[in-house]
């Protein structure tokens, strides 16, 4: 299978501070050998950079100024780059562009579309984000342009209402022809894994339908991901261990984020029983243990709730979501 893997770098693979201006001076100098990864996302991209014809890019919100530090992070920690797009911040400082500087939608659309256009219509594509930023709202909206659902009038607006930029609407618009053209009528983003980092609450992704999953750990990306049938079941127990090793996350903690996923409806029981399998084949006592655990508190949620699927969402309502402010963790007025 022909499939994509598109990750953003900030608060979804690198544990990045960027709330006051100190935390951005420190960043923007910190050595590659110094910057911290999420627990289980090497070991993840490891596993699906080993997927015959798969493709792992990055487009990220990080300046171009840090494409040196950022590519050789990646390469200390072996991945494979298909490509690594940042952002043009210094250009849009000195253009006097600052709201492009915090603004997504206007930079990451674009080199979305851009990113398509170099692929064939074959491919399927997997997307990773966060909710510091507006990712759920990109990668379905570029979801959806690709598929041809989004007419070019409707995008403009969707662009102007973000706060994008003229020109970064134009050049979506330029790109949005020769997509048509290829006539594509699936969406091809398959699934959004949105990390809460920020710790916003699942419920607020719930307008984007089940494509949308929001994540608290890598533990439970990998469970989605076997059960998609993209990840093996070794993958997912060497993913497993190498979670548990991390001082914050316990057997504890991954049970609760296996019963969060069931209980959300992303996860079938039976996924849980066949991890629990594996482990004992595996003859690991830790894994048995967690997937022991996992399996006692999926199975403490009521029944009846889990046969209550939720509303499919048939068509996202970008324009609520906007009006709603749904795009990501809270905003301070909303706390």
């Amino acid at each position: 299978m022909a499939i994509v893997f598109r990750w953003d770098l900030d608060k979804t693979y690198l544990k990045t501070e960027f709330s006051r201006v100190q935390d951005l001076i420190r960043t923007f100098f910190q050595k590659a050998e110094d910057k911290e990864v999420f627990a289980g996302a090497t070991t993840l991209i490891h596993a699906l950079d080993a997927i015959p014809e798969s493709k792992t890019t990055f487009i990220s919100g990080s300046p171009r100024p840090m494409r040196k530090v950022l590519k050789k992070k990646l390469e200390l920690d072996g991945i494979h780059v298909d490509a690594l797009v940042l952002k043009p911040n210094f250009s849009n400082f000195l253009r006097g562009r600052f709201r492009a500087l915090k603004e997504q939608v206007g930079y990451k659309l674009p080199a979305l579309l851009e990113q398509r256009l170099k692929i064939s219509s074959a491919h399927t594509e997997i997307c990773f984000g966060d909710d510091a930023e507006v990712d759920a709202f990109i990668y379905s909206l570029y979801g959806d342009v690709v598929a041809g659902k989004i007419e070019p009038q409707r995008l403009k607006r969707l662009m102007q209402k973000v706060g994008a930029y003229e020109d970064q609407i134009d050049h979506a618009l330029e790109l949005y022809v020769p997509l048509r053209q290829r006539q594509e009528e699936k969406n091809p983003v398959e699934r959004i894994f949105i990390h809460l980092e920020g710790r916003s609450g699942p419920q607020r992704y719930a307008a984007y339908g089940v494509r949308v999953v929001p994540i608290y750990n890598y533990f439970q990306a990998g469970l989605m991901l076997y059960s998609m049938q993209h990840l093996h079941m070794d993958d997912l127990l060497k993913l497993t261990q190498t979670v548990l090793a991390h001082p914050r996350l316990n057997e504890k903690r991954l049970a609760n984020s296996a019963q969060d996923l069931v209980r959300r409806h992303h996860l079938a029981l039976n996924v849980i029983d066949e991890c629990l399998q594996g482990a004992r084949t595996l003859g690991d006592k830790e894994l048995v243990e967690c997937f022991e655990r996992a399996s006692r508190r999926t199975r403490e949620l009521d029944k009846e709730e889990l046969q209550k699927a939720p509303d499919e969402v048939q068509t996202i309502d970008y324009e609520k979501i906007l009006e709603m402010r749904l795009l990501g963790r809270r905003h301070s007025k909303d706390r």
